[in-house]
């Protein structure tokens, strides 16, 4: 049996195409854990009339602790084998559960990976993200999860063992709200000997103007928690083992740190201990930055600068756009 675990918070606009889109699965033998997070809309009800008397739902409701709690409670409540994730707004092709599933199956995997199609709320197609059909051992894993172009730290497009997962109590952070996926994935991955990636791209992600990822990038007040993004960044650079891959993920660090110190200047956030704790990892990995492909050229540089000073990047910038 394979657990499908769905983290629900006021998406009353969304959850009908999700759970019709599971419904309707080729693949039948599995259970839907939908924990609710506290919504205050009418995603419940929803939930509810959708799912009738199909005795493969579950819905189970806790106070607004946010994803990655009610992550955690679908996994405490999971029965299945296997476990995949579906966010609330997205929807999955009928063949969704089948591919993963097979991929696994067949190749005796500890963890199955398809494509994703992201998608606007229009439903117009944006990008297709596409793995070939291959079998890759525990650091080409890592390797894939950690590189912006390999199949990433998601959670929505895998599916994993539950039994390695409760073995190794494995829980996602829930300190952490920015990359807190890709650390879960790389603790899992620790523990894993072999991962399969299968060619279909079954899973349809809703990329959404005011997510945490565009509020990051372009929100006009700076919110702490975003720092949690280099906490998990740190935290995976202890976990990995392999040189390599522990010095791409410090490479990605030193430019989350760049990438903060300019949004901290930008939204007027002035705090300077943090802005000296970045600066001083900015200066002692730089090295690792330039000698490593994390990144473009443009990224290094704005790195680099926002190490030295935050500010001067700022009006480099400001003259390079009025140049245009």
């Amino acid at each position: 049996m394979v657990s499908i675990i769905i983290p629900v918070y006021n998406c009353e606009k969304y959850i009908e195409k999700c759970i019709s889109s599971i419904i309707n699965q080729t693949y039948k033998d599995f259970e839907v854990i939908i924990v609710d997070d506290g919504s205050i809309d009418n995603s419940l009800e929803i939930c509810n009339k959708l799912i009738k008397d199909d005795k493969r739902f579950k819905i189970t409701r806790q106070t607004n602790q946010g994803v990655s709690c009610a992550r955690n409670q679908g996994l405490k409540l999971a029965k299945g084998e296997y476990i995949t994730f579906i966010d609330s707004d997205d929807w999955v092709e009928n063949n969704f559960i089948e591919c993963l599933l097979k991929g696994i199956l067949e190749e005796q995997a500890d963890m199955s990976v398809c494509g994703i199609v992201k998608e606007s709320l229009k439903n117009i197609i944006i990008e297709k993200e596409k793995y070939p059909q291959e079998v890759l051992d525990q650091k080409e894993a890592l390797s894939s999860a950690l590189r912006m172009d390999g199949f990433q730290g998601y959670l929505c497009n895998k599916m994993f063992r539950r039994s390695l997962i409760e073995d190794n109590k494995l829980r996602l952070d829930s300190e952490i709200t920015i990359l807190e996926d890709l650390l879960f994935v790389v603790q899992y991955l620790n523990e894993a000997d072999k991962v399969v990636t299968v060619p279909q791209a079954t899973y349809h992600y809703i990329v959404h103007d005011d997510s945490a990822r565009q509020a990051c990038s372009k929100g006009e007040s700076f919110n702490i928690k975003w720092l949690t993004e280099i906490k998990a960044l740190s935290k995976i650079i202890n976990y990995v083992e392999y040189d390599e891959l522990k010095n791409y993920a410090k490479a990605r660090k030193v430019l989350s740190c760049g990438f903060y110190l300019k949004r901290m200047y930008e939204c007027g956030y002035h705090n300077k201990k943090v802005e000296k704790r970045l600066k001083k990892y900015i200066r002692q990995h730089l090295h690792i930055l330039w000698k490593n492909d994390a990144g473009n050229f443009k990224w290094k540089l704005t790195t680099m600068i926002c190490g030295f000073s935050p500010k001067c990047e700022n009006r480099i910038n400001n003259i390079v756009k009025g140049s245009r």
